[in-house]
């Protein structure tokens, strides 16, 4: 790209717009992304984004795997204070992990892998104008 090019990537999500800064191993973190892919054309994989993202926010917060499970569990359990239904009221979650509580450390491992080098590059929201 040209110098005065600026190398960014704008995330518009459902409540926030992000950007997200250049990525010096990107064919890493693809190559990453991809692996997880495929294992997931081969097995199901505990991958809930909303409860993901929580437990990574918290996380990156507050440094407390445990309150970081909690508020991974309010997202996938509901609560109170949540708008909308509960992520485990999906109906394929609800049929895949229908026996099982899916929140388990291959849960940790995924919303890690997923979000943290994502989390990672995001520096500023947005700005309008």
């Amino acid at each position: 790209a040209p110098e005065e090019v600026q190398h960014r990537s704008y995330w518009v999500a459902e409540n926030r717009d992000i950007v997200l800064e250049p990525v010096s191993d990107s064919y890493e973190q693809l190559q990453a992304l991809l692996d997880l892919y495929w294992r997931g054309t081969q097995y199901l994989l505990p991958f809930f984004p909303k409860s993901a993202l929580a437990y990574v926010e918290n996380l990156n917060r507050n440094s407390d795997p445990e309150k970081a499970l909690r508020a991974a569990r309010d997202q996938w359990e509901g609560s109170e204070y949540q708008r909308g239904y509960p992520e485990r009221d999906d109906a394929y979650y609800r049929l895949a992990f229908r026996d099982a509580d899916p929140l388990d450390e291959q849960f940790v491992e995924l919303a890690l892998a997923v979000f943290e080098p994502l989390l990672g590059h995001a520096r500023q929201p947005v700005e309008d104008g």
